[in-house]
């Protein structure tokens, strides 16, 4: 029987109430959780598990940065400021520049974010069949980049065949 959430849980929990616009990396999160403590890879550890198990609310997820050392960072995917904070965190946290520097510098980038919303927000607000429609979609990208890195496409296959099937009864319940 569950006593509820844990210590982390909650206090991941209590930082996206007090910042919904935020990002924050795994170690940043074990910083607050852990205040003058050297951070070490058991800290890591148990809020990255906190991540997988819990429920996060929204449209709230994890995602892997884009740098050296394989960490994870949470995010708003539907917060257009979250999602660039989220961005700055993967590539640019270890320039000597703040955000609101990168913001200026890299104009660019805040477009990628604006389109990784919209998609977001698209599908965060999409039909059940909709929701279905761009999963199919996108693991046809997939099979694409699959064939030209020479993995083979079968499991983007049977899942799309899956995701068909589910879509087909769908249709046929409404």
């Amino acid at each position: 029987m569950s006593r509820g959430p844990g210590r982390v849980q909650q206090t991941i929990t209590d930082l996206i109430a007090s910042d919904p616009h935020g990002a924050w990396t795994v170690r940043e999160i074990c910083e607050r959780l852990y205040p003058g403590w050297r951070v070490e890879k058991k800290h890591r550890v148990a809020v990255t598990r906190a991540l997988r198990r819990m429920k996060l609310p929204g449209t709230w997820g994890v995602r892997m940065l884009h740098r050296q050392g394989s960490e994870y960072y949470l995010y708003d995917k539907c917060d257009e400021e979250s999602t660039e904070h989220a961005d700055y965190l993967g590539y640019w946290k270890a320039a000597p520049m703040g955000f609101a520097a990168w913001k200026e510098r890299f104009p660019h980038r805040i477009d990628e974010a604006r389109k990784s919303c919209s998609e977001a927000r698209r599908y965060r607000d999409a039909s059940p069949i909709e929701k279905l429609e761009i999963e199919i979609a996108e693991l046809n990208t997939k099979i694409g980049f699959a064939g030209m890195a020479g993995i083979s496409p079968a499991p983007f296959r049977q899942q799309i065949a899956e995701l068909k099937e589910k879509k087909t009864e769908l249709q046929k319940a409404t």
